[in-house]
């Protein structure tokens, strides 16, 4: 909120930097999307909204919920998730070469 306002004063701002708002932007296949959130997350919501339009779009993605707040217990925890998804990106471009 720092850096772009609150909400109700910046739409505008907010929405041209808002990940769910930008989906029009992404090329099919181009981009691997790893979402993780916990369900006690403040963007919990927008996590699930912006899950939703990437399944209605037919975007592939990862999506991963876990009880959990947006703090670093949350992610020391979840940690091992998004380094097997890197380790996979990684294993796949080097079988591409």
């Amino acid at each position: 909120m720092r850096y772009l306002g609150e909400y109700h004063e910046k739409p505008d701002v907010w929405d041209a930097h808002t990940v769910v708002k930008l989906t029009h932007l992404l090329k099919p296949n181009s981009l691997r999307l790893f979402i993780d959130c916990g369900t006690e997350d403040v963007f919990f919501e927008v996590n699930n909204k912006l899950h939703e339009k990437l399944t209605y779009m037919n975007v592939p993605h990862h999506y991963l919920t876990m009880p959990g707040k947006h703090n670093g217990q949350y992610w020391v925890r979840l940690i091992d998730f998004q380094m097997a998804f890197f380790a996979q990106c990684f294993q796949d471009n080097s079988a591409k070469k």
